[in-house]
């Protein structure tokens, strides 16, 4: 390469780094993602049968047996979004725009000619919803307005040791996954004595932070059926532990002359998920990519129980608050299961770029008893954009993402205390650069 070419690719990178780092990408969204990858992403996010460098132990790490000599990998992505709530009477709520990232780190190496051994470290928000949130409560004699942070998280960071093995036209892949899950809920509960006893204030803010260590895992199959044909299948197994933090409000200070914090333990369950996907080969330059994934939602926990050491925060916590339709030890699932289908054209130009497009319909687990403001996911179909382009062992990978959330409608008999319509948009850009040698 000229030593010009390479000083303009140098600095076209940073400058890319550099707005991404800068700019307010990222939303207040529920996100639960597969892929950390702008290949991946800008081919529908599943791409089952096909393989992107490390990423690939992320999907099917029997794509990792595709790869060649050794590697390292760096990848960027995240959201810039908004949820929408509607509440009967016309009363809108929208989601903050935060600021958050994601990202990874990886490397991979040819053990043998069939061998091939990839280790990746992760840190990203995977479910994140938060809401600008303030409720007016009026009495006979006394009202009262009051903030409150409304929020539901999950961010994880993990390591992800991975190993693939060829046998002929067919590969065998397997990632482990030690993930440390952070959990972080707030939002309020009503003060029903308040009027009355004058005692405290009308409602009181409830923060919970939790989290544990837990343990996966993923195995998947690629071949090849003839030569313009590919399949890729895998399954990833369920993750069960219990998160431990503490919760803090000054309700039980206040109203129960106790401590306003309190020891928290809650289980937390993700779903088996099994995925399968083809990659046929149109023509020379075109090859189309189409994917389905069933996660099972619907053999998860029923709710999410929060169990407290102090057991007057358990008794009064017990039941559902009338002012903010929440109970503080249980938070209703209720899931159903629910499937991914997509499809993606890439186009290789054969000239060092590479140009890609995919579409997604993504099904909601929610059911109609549990959306509220701490799960408001609907269904979404996504559209996807990507390019791809390379200077010798350079690989650098940049797509986008447009989500658009398909309008759920919930009747007052269907959820009490969360009627209304639920909606929302996202943009995902991703980045993504591999030096391979």
């Amino acid at each position: 390469m000229k030593l010009g070419a390479k000083m303009y690719y140098k600095n076209f990178i940073k400058i890319l780094i550099g707005l991404i780092l800068t700019s307010n990408l990222f939303g207040g969204t529920p996100l639960s993602k597969s892929a950390s990858s702008a290949r991946y992403l800008s081919l529908n996010g599943l791409f089952i049968a096909g393989y992107d460098g490390v990423n690939s132990l992320r999907i099917n790490p029997a794509g990792l047996a595709k790869l060649s000599g050794k590697g390292f990998e760096y990848s960027l992505f995240g959201m810039l979004s908004q949820r929408e709530y509607v509440k009967p009477g016309a009363i809108l709520h929208k989601s903050f725009r935060d600021e958050d990232i994601s990202y990874s780190l990886g490397a991979y190496w040819n053990l043998s000619e069939n061998i091939v051994l990839a280790l990746d470290y992760s840190n990203s928000i995977d479910y994140k919803i938060n809401w600008p949130f303030a409720v007016y409560i009026a009495g006979d004699s006394s009202s009262a307005i009051l903030a409150f942070d409304h929020m539901n998280e999950y961010s994880t960071t993990s390591i992800n040791p991975a190993i693939a093995i060829q046998f002929g036209e067919f590969s065998i892949g397997f990632t482990l996954n030690a993930i440390n899950i952070k959990h972080m809920l707030a939002f309020y509960q009503g003060n029903k004595n308040w009027e009355a006893s004058e005692t405290g204030i009308a409602a009181y803010q409830l923060r919970t932070e939790a989290e544990a260590w837990a343990f996966g895992g993923t195995l998947g199959i690629q071949g090849s059926i003839n030569e313009k044909l590919k399949f890729g299948v895998f399954v990833k197994s369920a993750i069960t532990t219990t998160l431990e933090g503490n919760s803090e409000s000054r309700l039980f200070a206040d109203l129960d002359s106790t401590d306003s914090i309190s020891d928290v333990s809650t289980d937390f369950e993700s779903p088996w998920v099994l995925g399968a996907g083809i990659i046929y080969e149109l023509n020379e330059n075109l090859n189309l990519n189409v994917d389905a994934v069933y996660k099972l939602w619907g053999s998860t926990q029923a709710s999410q129980s929060y169990n407290y050491s102090n057991q007057l925060w358990e008794n009064r916590l017990s039941g559902v608050d009338s002012l903010s339709g929440y109970k503080g030890t249980d938070i209703p699932l209720n899931y159903d299961n629910a499937f991914e289908f997509g499809v993606g054209l890439e186009y290789d130009t054969k000239s060092n770029l590479v140009l890609r497009i995919g579409y997604k319909y993504s099904q909601s687990k929610n059911t109609v008893a549990t959306y509220n403001f701490l799960n408001p996911s609907v269904d979404e179909h996504s559209l996807s954009l990507g390019i791809g382009f390379w200077f010798e062992d350079l690989y650098t990978d940049l797509g986008i993402v447009y989500n658009r959330g398909i309008e759920k409608e919930i009747s007052e008999n269907e959820n009490y205390f969360f009627p209304g319509r639920f909606s929302g948009d996202s943009y995902v850009p991703s980045l993504n650069i591999r030096y391979q040698f």
